[in-house]
């Protein structure tokens, strides 16, 4: 391809092997007709080595092309500022997760419109790390691409390729190698994209992006209440029995009732959807005495008890889920308002995961 239609910026990082960010670049420009304007490197405390082949392998651009790419340079660096020379302990990897997303984000607030290739330069192991970061930062123009080549003897910076344009020969042991042999395959990984479900100031910092994915994934897989009316009525939570006492079954159907016709809030002082759901309890048993309180928990004498009841309830489904690691816990584990001198309660679970049989 001959004519340039656009630029973007590389993000990547620089290790022993440069050869493959310059593969990328001849790769945009010859079959995507995309000129990369600047390079947005992360390096270990080697960098100023790796440095000297890279300033090497972009001189050998400019004499083809002569538009070499501008490029900086950032550092992973240690609690104490130190640069880091490898992710091997725990305290490492999250310095590097952490400059990584730095660098990433640099890139993306350089580039503007122009999309930002999150290239896998480096070696293997660190494929993983930068889709991983792409999934959560890359916007719809930007792309991941892993570079490939077709002849085994130049890869891993050897016989001196860079790409098949190159006027500098290629060499190793076995004798010259022909740069225009050598096929560049660009490999764009399809990747889910979900930067759209974050908040700006949730992508400040690769840890509160990581949290609120985790939160968004959480509320996405939303739990399923059933309540099979009957004396007591038999609650299951995605399909699993819920292990409460006939009294508590009965107040948290009807939290299940109120939320399935409305907001969903109940107190002591308004019985609607409690006296609703005992009705059910009763209709469906055939028992239109049964009852499961030790009184009838009026507002007056049985306030008391009923605050306890709601209580216990509470902390019998918090043991539940913490056991059961429910995922969207909070959205079925009661929740408290005061208004006035009444204190209501609610589940927060939508309508259309309660089933009321």
């Amino acid at each position: 391809m001959d004519e340039l239609t656009g630029s973007a910026v590389i993000a990547c990082e620089l290790g022993p092997n440069c050869a493959p960010i310059i593969e990328l670049i001849w790769g945009l420009r010859v079959q995507r007709g995309l000129r990369v304007r600047h390079l947005q490197l992360l390096t270990n405390r080697r960098g100023e080595e790796f440095l000297k082949e890279l300033l090497h392998a972009l001189h050998t651009w400019e004499t083809v092309f002569g538009d070499p790419p501008t490029f900086s340079l950032a550092y992973a660096l240690d609690a104490d500022g130190e640069r880091i020379e490898d992710d091997v302990s725990t305290d490492e990897a999250r310095a590097w997760m952490q400059a990584r997303w730095r660098n990433y984000r640099a890139a993306i607030d350089l580039a503007g419109p122009d999309p930002v290739v999150f290239a896998i330069a480096s070696n293997r192991q660190r494929t993983v790390l930068t889709t991983s970061m792409f999934t959560l930062l890359a916007r719809q123009q930007d792309a991941c691409i892993d570079v490939r080549v077709s002849e085994p003897r130049v890869e891993g910076a050897k016989a001196g390729f860079y790409f098949p344009d190159q006027t500098e020969p290629c060499a190793d042991e076995d004798g010259l190698i022909d740069p225009t042999s050598v096929e560049v395959y660009l490999v764009e990984l399809r990747l889910p994209r979900l930067r759209r479900l974050l908040q700006a100031s949730q992508l400040e910092t690769y840890d509160a992006a990581l949290a609120a994915t985790e939160t968004r994934i959480d509320d996405a897989e939303l739990p399923t209440l059933t309540v099979e009316w009957g004396a007591p009525p038999a609650l299951h939570l995605n399909g699993q029995p819920l292990p409460l006492s006939p009294a508590q079954a009965l107040w948290f159907s009807a939290l299940a009732l109120a939320r399935h016709s409305g907001d969903g809030w109940s107190d002591g002082l308004d019985r609607t959807w409690l006296e609703g759901a005992l009705r059910r309890c009763q209709r469906a048993s055939a028992q239109s005495h049964w009852r499961p309180f030790t009184n009838a928990y009026t507002p007056g004498d049985g306030d008391a008890a009923f605050r306890r009841l709601r209580s216990v309830t509470r902390k019998a489904m918090l043991d539940f889920c913490k056991h059961r690691a429910v995922r969207g816990q909070h959205l079925v584990i009661p929740t408290h308002e005061r208004v006035g001198q009444s204190t209501r309660q609610r589940i927060a679970l939508p309508p259309g995961q309660i089933r009321l049989d």
